[in-house]
């Protein structure tokens, strides 16, 4: 997990277009697996890294270098998962003394952020094509907060490059509530059998406070985000992220990605 090759975290180290020998150190990572072993076993073999959905030259990257992977993108709510960023880097700026983070200047606090963030995400799309960026895929992967949640542009591009049938898009709002049914669906995209020993299945990782992919959380929260939060910011977000959800909506009527979570089509009545 976290491998992060092809973009490391925000605006650092990004791959759009590594060197056959940073590629090859990249394979070495994975154990072999051949089209006869996957055949005879079905075995398979791939890496998750949160930052690669949002990367404005991922998709293709990653399609030159591996262009029979599956993709499997799991989305959080748009707010939830905004706020969510925010409180780790906040977290972690204070475990480093830092008044900022990843560029994120969490000394603001949440409202005054969300106010900052908004405005120069604005400003960023309002410049297209100029030197901040060259299409709005730039503009959401240059801010890890509130841009990351800015689904619907991302996975056009995903798709663009493998496919309907290599993308397959699910939700923590279902895999919070009915987990088996969640990976059974990425078994079937990924192709392989179905697995019927699964553990922990209902434990939380890398939860707020405990962050890590070895530590877990069983009493991890899962509130509803507007009570994390006052509601004209609440309000602000909502408003932000309506163009995106209703993209994504059409996508999923079209069949382009999974149905939305039913709560997300209420809310932002879709």
């Amino acid at each position: 997990k976290e491998i992060l090759f092809f973009n490391w975290n925000n605006d650092f180290k990004i791959k759009c277009n590594p060197p056959v020998k940073e590629l090859q150190a990249y394979f070495k990572k994975f154990p072999m697996v051949t089209p006869e072993l996957h055949r005879k076993s079905g075995i398979v073999t791939g890496e998750w890294s949160a930052t690669y959905l949002p990367c404005h030259c991922c998709p293709k990257a990653v399609f030159s270098a591996m262009p029979q992977t599956k993709i499997i993108a799991i989305l959080r709510h748009p707010i939830d998962r905004a706020h969510s960023r925010f409180v780790e880097q906040t977290y972690f700026a204070k475990k480093y003394k830092k008044q900022e983070i990843n560029n994120c200047p969490v000394w603001m606090g949440w409202d005054r952020f969300v106010d900052h963030s908004i405005k120069q995400i604005g400003k960023c799309m309002a410049s297209i094509p100029g030197p901040k960026a060259s299409n709005v895929r730039e503009c959401i992967h240059h801010h890890n907060e509130l841009g990351w949640s800015i689904y619907a542009p991302s996975l056009q591009e995903w798709i663009a490059q493998f496919g309907v049938g290599g993308v397959q898009v699910v939700y923590t709002h279902d895999l919070q509530r009915d987990p088996e049914k969640v990976l059974m669906t990425i078994e079937r995209h990924v192709g392989i059998g179905q697995y019927t020993k699964y553990k922990n299945v209902n434990t939380t990782m890398n939860a707020e406070g405990k962050y890590g992919w070895i530590r877990k959380d069983n009493e991890a929260s899962h509130d509803d985000p507007r009570s994390k939060m006052s509601k004209p910011t609440y309000e602000k977000l909502f408003k932000f992220y309506a163009p995106s959800m209703v993209e994504m909506q059409r996508m999923a009527q079209k069949g382009l990605i999974s149905k939305l979570p039913a709560a997300w089509v209420q809310e932002w009545r879709l």
